[in-house]
């Protein structure tokens, strides 16, 4: 049973390696999350934004959190997206969550058609919460779903016993500054979503980081959570300052994607999978790709500094 306190730390939105005709790479996964839990990581989260969750049919869900679970091997806790574009996809996504021994369930508003106003955010929280016993996360991510989560929404909901916590990936630090500082209860967790405030949301008084980058390099955020703990924010900006140099190629393609498109290549670079990432999304040029492939090989010769 999971106990609030382990709801801490660098929990990764985990990749989903795909094959060329897109099915899921389930070898490629075991190395995914073998590398990752090396790296020191406290949670890995499956069926995110990174992992294209959304781009995914039911199969291709199912076969990437089985063969991740399955590596995890317990090791550390699992949480598992529930998101879809309304109520029943979310319940039927809580069922196959259940099924898979989830420690924690992390939910967005529904996506596609926007859920604004507060009455109905409470709404459907409140049914989230109510179909299972399970942990749940809330996910405010208002660049995909085009809402954010009504911080009163985060008040009421908290209050339900199985209500953990919330992500937050909208990139307002007033926002996330406000998440901390109304803690609607003591075991209430608020983890940063956003890499680029990964540092300041910590020594703000954030719990954990949820940090995409770290598919790829985990001790580089392990070790930034590290000292945030110990209270050492020069040693702390001195790593928020490279993660932000890492992430300038996130600007690799003009699609919304740039940022995944990168950690894919990457991971390929580290025999971690393809690139392939769920059509459609836009692939940088030729001279893009080289100076990337040069860039990424500087960065990997330099991971013992990371």
């Amino acid at each position: 049973m999971l106990k609030f306190d382990d709801v801490r730390g660098v929990v990764v939105p985990v990749a989903t390696p795909l094959t060329e005709d897109e099915q899921v790479d389930e070898t490629a996964m075991a190395k995914l999350v073998s590398h990752m839990i090396e790296g020191g990581v406290h949670g890995l989260f499956l069926l995110g934004t990174t992992g294209e969750f959304a781009r995914l049919d039911d199969v291709q869900k199912q076969k990437a959190t089985e063969a991740a679970v399955e590596a995890i091997g317990g090791r550390v806790p699992v949480y598992i997206g529930v998101s879809d574009a309304g109520a029943r996809k979310v319940k039927q996504n809580i069922r196959m969550a259940e099924q898979l021994k989830a420690d924690v369930i992390v939910c967005t508003l529904p996506y596609y058609i926007p859920v604004r106003h507060p009455r109905e955010q409470l709404h459907f929280f409140e049914t989230v919460l109510g179909e299972t016993d399970l942990p749940v996360m809330l996910y405010n991510i208002p660049a995909t779903v085009n809402a954010e989560i009504s911080l009163e929404v985060v008040e009421k909901v908290s209050r339900k016993p199985n209500m953990i916590g919330i992500k937050d990936s909208g990139g307002n630090f007033g926002y996330l500054k406000k998440l901390v500082d109304m803690r609607p209860k003591p075991e209430y967790k608020v983890l940063v979503g956003d890499e680029a405030l990964s540092a300041k949301g910590l020594l703000s008084g954030g719990d954990g980081l949820v940090p995409s980058l770290a598919n790829v390099f985990p001790k580089l955020f392990v070790d930034l959570y590290e000292r945030c703990s110990a209270g050492d924010e020069e040693g702390a900006m001195k790593l928020q300052s490279r993660i932000d140099e890492i992430n300038q190629w996130n600007k690799c393609s003009d699609s919304w994607l740039g940022a995944l498109i990168f950690r894919k290549k990457a991971l390929s670079m580290m025999g971690i999978g393809s690139e392939r990432l769920a059509e459609p999304y836009l692939r940088p040029d030729s001279e893009m790709a080289k100076r990337m492939e040069i860039a990424i090989e500087q960065f990997l010769a330099e991971k013992v500094n990371l």
